[in-house]
């Protein structure tokens, strides 16, 4: 099964890049599923719903979002109501929103955890932490994203015990 991740979506030129070729490749490559990280595609910093929607209608099938989660401020009363779309897992517990969920295709079933590294990001829970609390509520197999700026973040996150693994997203 070939799941394509992409990201990062910046600004509105992003936005109309993944529409205008998105469903191309999809297409080529046989790619039964999608994951775009969107967290600066309004403007450069955050999503809002209405872009969210934009972004699943141009083919994705969940949305990752990382430290400008919160870039667009009314998004916080927005992001209950968006399916699929996934905020770190370690940021603060009564943050709003999920960090990781469950998405269904025609084609495919999988789980979408997304993590933030610790280095040079503002404080957050510890991802490993995070990640063994996902399992825990049963979580069993699944991709992993780590949002992280530091490559020892990522190497650090590669040496786990995942199962599956996908590449990292970075800032850097």
């Amino acid at each position: 099964m070939k799941i394509l991740m992409v990201g990062d979506v910046v600004g509105s030129p992003g936005r109309r890049i993944l529409k205008e070729n998105l469903p191309r490749i999809r297409r080529e490559l046989g790619v039964a599923a999608v994951i775009v990280n969107a967290e600066n595609c309004a403007a450069g910093s955050g999503i809002t719903a209405p872009l969210a929607e934009e972004i699943f209608k141009a083919g994705a099938d969940a949305i990752t979002l990382g430290d400008h989660v919160w870039g667009q401020k009314e998004f916080a009363t927005q992001i209950a109501r968006v399916q699929n779309l996934v905020r770190p897992a370690n940021l603060p517990p009564e943050s709003p929103g999920k960090g990781w969920t469950l998405v269904t295709t025609p084609i495919c079933r999988f789980a979408v955890l997304n993590l933030l590294g610790r280095v040079f990001m503002g404080p957050v829970d510890c991802p490993f932490h995070a990640a063994d609390a996902a399992v825990g509520d049963g979580l069993q197999r699944f991709r992993r994203l780590l949002i992280g700026t530091a490559t020892d973040d990522r190497f650090r996150y590669a040496a786990g015990d995942a199962e599956q693994q996908t590449g990292a997203g970075s800032q850097a």
